[in-house]
């Protein structure tokens, strides 16, 4: 028995050390130019968590579905990893959160010809806003009771209806939204218009599941890698493939 005690000690030991170094299941929504499926690198923010992680040393495999789809399978263990998303404080008991690594301007866009006007949510009581499905769009938007929203599964599905009259407001990343007006509704860009307060300005991080072992060591792994792509000129490199039309917000201000 003191002869197999060793042997068995190395096998548990080894067992653990290899659950650990599983490659990542990074899960990815399709949200060009941060996430984007027919791009050969998979637009910015996928690249650039990517790069950090193959840099920290896992080895990955990548999946797109919808947002509520990829949200759903990571609160399961389906996938370790969503590569970008928003912080909510109830998610914190599913998901580790990484330090922002880019930032994202929430915006409300609508009909060039109507007279909304956004100061406060309170001047929007009444009107249609198109939402996607379990967005964290900020928390006074996702709390308030004043607004009517009107959730469906992709930011493109209520640019139509805003273009069709069914919806008063839509709101997304600007870049995001400028994305999908150029890419699935070409020249439709002066038929709309962004308010020009922004909803809030959110950061971008990754979500790690709990349920994965090492999911601290991950996200600390990763802030480590992206500080030092930032210091060496590689993170901004990454960004600059992308910029063609677009500024990414890699500040707050």
């Amino acid at each position: 028995m003191r002869r197999l005690f060793p042997v068995t000690f190395l096998c548990l030991f080894t067992a653990l050390v290899f659950a650990n170094d599983k490659p990542l299941r990074l899960g990815l929504e399709h949200w060009p130019p941060y996430m984007d499926r027919f791009h050969e690198d998979h637009g910015a923010a996928a690249e650039l968590v990517m790069t950090a992680l193959h840099r920290a040393g896992y080895q990955y495999s990548i999946n797109y579905d919808n947002w509520s789809h990829t949200l759903q399978g990571t609160e399961l263990g389906v996938f370790d990893i969503i590569v970008a998303g928003w912080y909510t404080e109830p998610r914190t008991s599913q998901f580790v959160y990484s330090k922002p690594y880019l930032y994202n301007r929430i915006s409300f866009i609508k009909r060039k010809d109507d007279n909304i006007q956004f100061n406060s949510l309170a001047d929007l009581r009444g009107e249609l806003i198109g939402t996607v499905n379990k967005y964290a769009y900020g928390e006074e938007f996702d709390r308030s009771n004043l607004l009517i929203k009107l959730p469906v599964n992709h930011l493109v599905q209520n640019l139509s209806l805003l273009q069709q009259g069914k919806i008063d407001l839509t709101l997304d990343d600007e870049l995001v939204i400028r994305h999908q007006l150029r890419t699935y509704m070409p020249g439709t860009a002066d038929q709309f218009a962004f308010l020009e307060k922004p909803v809030t300005v959110r950061g971008l991080h990754i979500l790690v599941s709990r349920k994965r072992d090492d999911h601290e060591k991950i996200v600390a792994d990763f802030d480590r890698v992206v500080q030092e792509m930032r210091l060496d000129g590689s993170f901004e490199k990454v960004l600059q493939k992308y910029e063609s039309g677009y500024r990414f917000l890699t500040e707050t201000d």
